[in-house]
């Protein structure tokens, strides 16, 4: 099972600086950590198995989950549905403690006889006494050392019990701009005109760009732009050299403007397609370490 397999990271600034992403697993419960100095969106889908605990604490500026402004004792989770949606502005920290959820679960009957604690809710409460241990077995965990199992179930067990469940209601253009991005997702491979993407939603051009200006500080032919740039870098960086070219990806997108997509990837990129295509899989031009998409198992 791939730890990450669809999750797609946008900068949403001009440059990319720096990315950092460490992982380590231990049998059934892992760490991570993704720092950068830009605004992020994160957008996809986890394993079903998996269930992340996220801390964004020492992150600067504003960060959003799900549409829901966040703060500093707010821990992340998937709930029920493995899609997730996470804004973070200015400066990116964020530190993950993985956990299968099938150990999740028998934490949950050790500590309480029933496992019958809601993990539903996106979002739960961490008391500032306990957010040192979360950093601190998270730090222990990524560094391959053996922890307590007993501090981190109870650790766990406590932020599990503290749900967030009051937030505001999502305001309409986050609502949009979902929208706007799952038909931009479809039609991927066939993009549409931004008049052709405000029609279908039933909305005017002008009212579907503050939207997304409001929601990222960037316009939606801007995001488009960066979206598809990241899917045309994933599929060079998967390419065998013998079975397809670089005019053959760009064509599945319909790109045929060459050297003008050229000169947008290297802007973006600080690489070339055809650099890109030379790396490795397991290589990233963002910098993280893609030992987070190796296989999260038990053995």
């Amino acid at each position: 099972m791939k730890l990450f397999p669809t999750i797609t990271a946008i900068p949403l600034e001009k440059e990319i600086k720096q990315f950092a992403m460490n992982m380590n697993l231990n049998n059934d419960v892992g760490a991570a950590t993704f720092t950068t100095d830009q605004s992020i969106h994160i957008i996809g889908d986890l394993p079903e198995e998996l269930y992340p605990f996220a801390y964004r604490g020492k992150s600067k500026g504003i960060c959003k989950w799900h549409g829901n402004r966040l703060n500093k004792n707010t821990i992340e989770t998937k709930g029920d549905q493995n899609f997730v949606d996470g804004v973070t502005f200015d400066h990116v920290d964020i530190r993950f403690i993985l956990i299968t959820k099938t150990l999740l679960l028998e934490y949950i009957k050790e500590q309480c006889g029933n496992d019958d604690i809601d993990l539903s809710n996106k979002m739960f409460f961490i008391d500032d006494k306990d957010v040192p241990v979360f950093l601190d077995l998270h730090a222990r965990i990524l560094a391959n050392e053996i922890v307590s199992k007993d501090k981190l179930s109870s650790l766990l067990l406590r932020i599990l019990q503290n749900p967030i469940t009051e937030t505001p209601s999502l305001e309409k253009s986050h609502i949009l701009v979902q929208k706007a991005i799952e038909l931009i997702k479809l039609n991927i491979n066939s993009p549409l005109l931004i008049s052709t993407l405000s029609e279908m939603l039933g909305v005017n051009i002008r009212t579907l760009e503050l939207a997304f200006i409001k929601e990222f500080n960037l316009s939606p032919k801007r995001y488009y732009k960066r979206l598809l740039l990241h899917y045309v870098e994933v599929e060079l960086r998967k390419r065998k050299q013998e079975e397809a070219t670089i005019t053959s990806i760009l064509a599945q997108y319909q790109i045929y403007g060459l050297s003008e997509f050229g000169l947008s990837f290297k802007n973006y990129f600080d690489k070339t397609p055809s650099q890109i295509g030379m790396l490795a899989e397991h290589e990233n031009p963002f910098g993280w370490d893609e030992a987070i998409f190796s296989e999260f198992t038990d053995d």
